[in-house]
């Protein structure tokens, strides 16, 4: 994260079609996470078997939502399987199996 301002918005996925349309009432486990600037660590225990999808973006306003500025995103995005700056591949690049998953976070 580049600052400590707000909090990370992480929600895991683990149907295509939700993680493919950010259908956030279909993740299947959600979490808030206070920001700190550099690293920020989260786990999921629940999480046991199959295959998942993350994205998460860094809420620096604290209101839930991506804030834009005109076209230009103001917070940072990121999703599991994002080879820089990608940050939106499809629910099969960014499938993984439970356990430690890196994701960077790209802002514009």
């Amino acid at each position: 994260m580049r600052n400590d301002q707000g909090q990370v918005l992480v929600a895991v996925f683990d149907q295509a079609q939700a993680f493919d349309s950010l259908n956030f009432d279909q993740a299947v486990d959600f979490a808030a996470v206070p920001a700190s600037k550099g690293q920020v660590v989260h786990q999921f225990p629940s999480l046991t078997a199959g295959l998942y999808a993350i994205f998460l973006f860094h809420d620096e306003y604290s209101d839930q939502d991506l804030n834009f500025n005109g076209n230009t995103l103001l917070e940072g995005l990121g999703a599991s399987g994002a080879p820089p700056p990608v940050d939106n591949p499809g629910f099969t690049a960014a499938s993984f199996l439970p356990g430690p998953v890196r994701i960077m976070v790209h802002y514009e």
